[in-house]
C-alpha cells in the first residue's frame, strides 16, 4: 500500500534540533538589545517547548496508539508528522525571513517542510475516513447480506464524529499536538470535528503501512463504548 501512498520521509526531532542549533548560533552573534536577537531567543524557547512535546508523544502516546491499533508503525514520524499544528506554521514562516537563501539553503528546505505539515492531517483524515468505512463494512458484513438499511444504520458510528472523538480522547491527540497555545473549542462540534480529524489521520497512516487487513483488526476498538458496541455488534440485530 506504501507505493500507493507515498509519504516523504521526515525526521522531525533532527529539523528541531537543527533550526534550535541555527537559531541559537546565530543569536549569540548578536547584541542582546537587538531586536532580532530577542526574536532568536524567542524562537530557541519555543522549538524546546515544542521539542517537550515530541518526547511526550513518542514516550506516551505512540505506544498506547500502537498496543491499541496492535500495529507497530516503525517509524515515529508518522504519527509525528499529523500532532504538528497551524499554530506552529506562522513561527516558522516567519524564520524564513531571518535565514537568507544564499547562506542557508539546506536550513530553510528544512524550516519550509515544518511549515508545511499543518494540513497533512486532513489529507490522512481523508483516506482514513474512508478506510474506516470500509473496515465497518467488512466488520459487519459477517454472514448474511445485510441489506443496505442495516449497513447505514450500523456503520453510522465511523460517519458520526463524536464516535470517533471518544477514540481519540482515551489517545489525548488533541491536547497535545505540536504547537503553541491550544485552548478546546467552545463549539462541541468542532471540537468533535478537531479531534475526528486526528483518529482518521491515524487510520490513513494505518492504511498506508498496514493496508485494510489492519483497519479491520482495529474494529473492536470501536466497540469498547457502549453506545458504538449496540449499534455496530453484529449480534444486536
Amino acid at each position: 500500500m506504501e507505493d500507493k501512498f507515498f509519504l516523504h520521509p521526515i525526521a522531525i526531532e533532527e529539523i528541531l534540533d537543527e533550526i534550535k542549533a541555527a537559531a541559537e548560533e546565530r543569536a549569540r552573534a548578536l547584541p542582546e538589545e537587538r531586536n532580532v536577537r530577542k526574536k532568536l531567543d524567542g524562537w530557541v524557547l519555543d522549538i524546546t517547548e515544542l521539542q517537550t512535546k515530541v518526547t511526550y508523544i513518542q514516550q506516551r502516546i505512540i505506544p498506547q496508539i500502537s498496543r491499541d491499533l496492535q500495529f507497530d508503525f516503525g517509524d515515529p514520524d508518522l504519527i509525528l508528522r499529523i500532532m504538528v499544528d497551524g499554530t506552529a506554521k506562522g513561527m516558522f514562516w516567519e524564520m524564513l525571513s531571518e535565514f537568507p537563501e544564499k547562506r542557508y539553503p539546506k536550513l530553510r528546505k528544512s524550516i519550509r517542510a515544518m511549515s508545511e505539515f499543518p494540513g497533512e492531517a486532513e489529507s490522512l483524515a481523508y483516506l482514513g475516513n474512508a478506510a474506516l468505512l470500509l473496515a465497518a463494512t467488512h466488520h459487519l458484513w459477517v454472514s448474511n447480506t445485510p441489506s443496505k438499511a442495516a449497513l447505514d444504520q450500523k456503520s453510522q458510528p465511523f460517519k458520526d464524529k463524536k464516535y470517533q472523538a471518544l477514540l481519540e480522547k482515551r489517545w489525548m491527540l488533541y491536547e497535545n499536538t505540536i504547537g503553541f497555545d491550544h485552548k478546546l473549542r467552545s463549539n462541541i462540534d468542532e471540537e468533535n470535528h478537531d479531534r475526528s480529524t486526528l483518529v482518521e489521520a491515524v487510520f490513513g497512516l494505518l492504511y498506508i503501512k498496514g493496508g485494510l487487513d489492519a483497519v479491520i483488526k482495529a474494529m473492536p476498538l470501536f466497540l469498547r463504548e457502549p453506545d458504538v458496541k449496540k449499534e455496530l455488534d453484529p449480534s444486536h440485530t
